[in-house]
């Protein structure tokens, strides 16, 4: 649950959603390399627009890497050239998720997930790994629970062994202990986090050790264990207060933990939750300064 404390008074509950335990950022991928036998001579011009499209994405100048990337898919389809349309509709997926236009994305991941599967390139089962938890994701962030288990549990069928298999299955495990929780199924949601982090802790990433922790916390939060909760929020805390990313997963921390220490009568809890609004201030100001310094771009 997401709970807000100021001055002593409990102002206001809400249901526990995905949104407050956080589903993990997947990081933007270059864009994959096909083996040789799935090349077909690429047209010079088309290869040097995608490169171009990709340039434009690296610099998160989403529209002019969206209107270089439309143009190479649409011409890509018209020549059949399945590997720049594989290329060109994973980059379009890329953009719409930084647009937080999930739909959109899901609509190129889509496509980009039939032309490997049609080729049947068992070489390439991580670019589908990769797709898989993108849809997977971006099913889960516009409510589609359903399918959003469907496709984290096929990732869980990978035969990948290597490390960056290894991570996949570990935020697969993640993205479904939160999905269970939507569910209200809290043993399958805290069998999942537990393998999850069994997985993370072998690959030392704090921030993403840290959503883990988050999230177990949140099942014992669902249970009403208080103290138990209490320790995985401190715990996941521990691991990234003194970095400065990942403001949104520090400020649901300082919330969660808030409203634990409260439920415990320990006040220590306003002073977790004075952080949390402080960072929700600050990036607050920082939508209304990216809103007013583009208006004056404009204007």
């Amino acid at each position: 649950m997401r709970y807000f404390i100021v001055t002593g008074i409990v102002l206001g509950l809400t249901m526990l959603s995905f949104k407050t335990v956080l589903l993990e950022k997947e990081k933007s991928l270059s864009l994959p390399k096909m083996p040789a036998a799935f090349i077909p001579n690429k047209p010079a011009g088309l290869s040097d627009s995608l490169s171009i499209a990709q340039k434009y994405f690296d610099e998160k100048d989403y529209q002019k890497a969206l209107d270089v990337g439309l143009k190479v898919l649409e011409k890509a389809e018209k020549n059949q050239n399945e590997n720049l349309a594989l290329e060109a509709s994973y980059l379009l997926g890329n953009i719409f998720d930084e647009s937080n236009n999930y739909e959109k994305a899901l609509e190129y991941y889509y496509i980009s997930k039939s032309l490997l599967l049609s080729n049947n390139i068992l070489s390439h089962e991580k670019f589908l790994e990769d797709i898989y938890l993108r849809i997977g994701r971006d099913q889960h962030l516009i409510g589609n629970v359903d399918s959003a288990i469907y496709y984290s549990e096929k990732i869980l069928a990978f035969n990948n062994k290597s490390t960056e298999g290894e991570i996949n299955r570990a935020k697969a495990f993640n993205n479904l202990a939160t999905l269970y929780i939507q569910k209200n199924n809290l043993a399958k949601a805290k069998k999942y986090i537990l393998n999850a982090l069994e997985l993370k802790k072998l690959e030392c990433d704090s921030i993403s050790i840290a959503y883990s922790y988050n999230t177990l916390g949140s099942i014992y939060l669902q249970e009403n264990n208080f103290l138990i909760a209490k320790i995985n929020f401190e715990k996941a805390l521990n691991l990234i207060e003194n970095k400065n990313e990942d403001k949104d997963l520090k400020e649901i921390i300082y919330d969660n933990l808030a409203w634990s220490l409260y439920k415990l009568k320990d006040y220590e809890a306003y002073k977790y939750q004075e952080k949390a609004v402080d960072i929700r201030d600050s990036i607050r100001d920082a939508e209304v300064s990216g809103i007013l310094a583009e208006m004056e771009g404009k204007f």
